[in-house]
């Protein structure tokens, strides 16, 4: 199996809101095309610098990704779970993993949401944030629904840097902002338990990490973390306010050839909105957030 990648990014400056939105003209809110912040991506399938986020049905490609506080080989912990850190009781540094319990048992690529609300601008213009990801890579094959091999030889260890004046000029992610984050549903939250009549507008960046993920439960290869996406964060700055601030995480996958065609990202988290109880395992309700109670 491939060698253990790690990846480190500087996340930085998410600025104000603004009134163009150019993911979703037109208020579309699952067929659109998104440029992550960390140019060049690993697959650039259409030659502009974005993944086709297509999401086509229903809740469709919901029940494969998921964020959990374990790697444990145990479905259980691999459906995850809708996880809340408090700043006074958490800190602002933790670690969760991207797991996945699809039938392929693997996902070619994670692709990371960031979400930044809070009610003072001055927080949103500031924010800084460090990531630092560790998992498989691998060259997908043009066979559908192929799995990696084991053993097939790979990249060595790689660290990749996100230039942050890049960042700060990348019109394409960092002046999104809206309540609903991108899925097969109409206004789908962006955290568990969100209240969707709240207003909250979520300044939004995608982080490409560059790895994959490869289901121990499917394959028993001996892997690190289960074969899992393993993402470290640190939110650097700033301070945690008196105001109201959140930190949400999403996670997406992309695949270059699978039953449902060639080079789509339409797998993601299923997060439970405010008339849904999360049972671990069965309804596989999963996400992180970070916030300023």
């Amino acid at each position: 199996m491939a060698v253990i990648a790690v990846l480190l990014f500087a996340v930085i400056g998410v600025m104000p809101v603004a009134a163009d939105n150019p993911w979703n003209e037109g208020g579309i809110f699952h067929y659109t095309n998104i440029s992550p912040t960390n140019q060049p991506i690993r697959f650039d399938s259409f030659n502009d610098g974005k993944y086709w986020f297509s999401m086509p049905n229903g809740t469709g490609g919901m029940n494969a990704v998921h964020i959990a506080n374990s790697p444990v080989n145990v479905l259980s912990s691999l459906y995850g779970q809708c996880n809340e850190k408090i700043v006074s009781n958490d800190g602002t540094s933790g670690t969760f993993y991207v797991t996945d319990t699809g039938g392929r048992g693997y996902q070619d690529n994670i692709i990371l949401l960031i979400g930044v609300y809070s009610d003072q601008s001055v927080d949103r213009d500031n924010f800084q944030i460090d990531i630092n990801a560790s998992g498989y890579q691998w060259t997908p094959t043009d066979i559908m629904n192929s799995a990696p091999p084991e053993g097939a030889p790979q990249p060595a260890y790689t660290k990749v840097s996100l230039d942050a004046s890049n960042y700060l000029n990348d019109t394409s992610g960092v002046d999104i902002s809206q309540e609903w984050k991108f899925a097969p549903l109409q206004d789908y939250p962006t955290y568990c338990g969100q209240n969707m009549a709240e207003d909250e507008e979520f300044n939004l960046m995608v982080v490409d990490l560059k790895l994959g993920i490869v289901a121990n439960s499917s394959y028993n290869y001996n892997l690190n973390n289960n074969g899992t996406v393993k993402v470290d964060y640190n939110i650097v700055n700033p301070e945690f306010p008196d105001g109201n601030m959140k930190i949400a995480f999403n996670v997406y996958a992309y695949n270059h050839y699978t039953s449902q065609g060639w080079d789509q990202t339409l797998w993601l988290n299923r997060v439970n909105d405010n008339t849904q109880t999360p049972v671990p395992g069965t309804n596989s309700y999963s996400g992180w957030l970070v916030y300023n109670p």
